[in-house]
């Protein structure tokens, strides 16, 4: 999914949790993991938000590399697009950085779903994802 369109469905599930939590009454330990749960989603919400804005700052940047390249015969220092080009490749990176960091965030909500699930659980079974068993814990 673009950013644009992960940041829309963040803001539609944060209002669906934000219901969810309103008609919680006595859960809780549900009120918790759903109070914890929004609060991861609006951290990643201003995280791809932000990595957004450098995508389009980096943009800008590389659009203006174009026009400084093309006016270099006209007087301008030939350096000119050397740096506007480095810094969009910076901004690249930085966006980078914040999509990885929203999407760990994303685990993190995972696990405690996860975590609420197993304490249902009275038999101690649960599915593990990442090699595809269900795995008996042991105390």
């Amino acid at each position: 999914l673009g950013l644009d369109n992960q940041a829309a469905r963040m803001s539609m599930r944060m209002r669906e949790m934000a219901k969810e939590l309103r008609g919680l009454s006595g859960e809780r330990a549900r009120r918790r993991a759903v109070r914890r749960q929004i609060a991861i989603l609006g951290s990643r919400h201003a995280y791809v938000t932000r990595a957004l804005l450098l995508v389009y700052a980096s943009l800008f940047c590389f659009v203006v590399t174009s026009l400084l390249y093309l006016g270099s015969s006209a007087g301008l220092p030939p350096s000119a697009p050397i740096v506007t080009f480095a810094l969009a490749v910076v901004l690249m990176g930085v966006m980078a950085i914040y999509v990885l960091a929203s999407q760990r965030m994303a685990r993190t909500a995972i696990l405690i779903e996860e975590g609420e699930l197993d304490a249902l659980d009275g038999a101690g079974v649960r599915y593990n994802a990442r090699v595809g068993l269900l795995l008996r814990a042991t105390v």
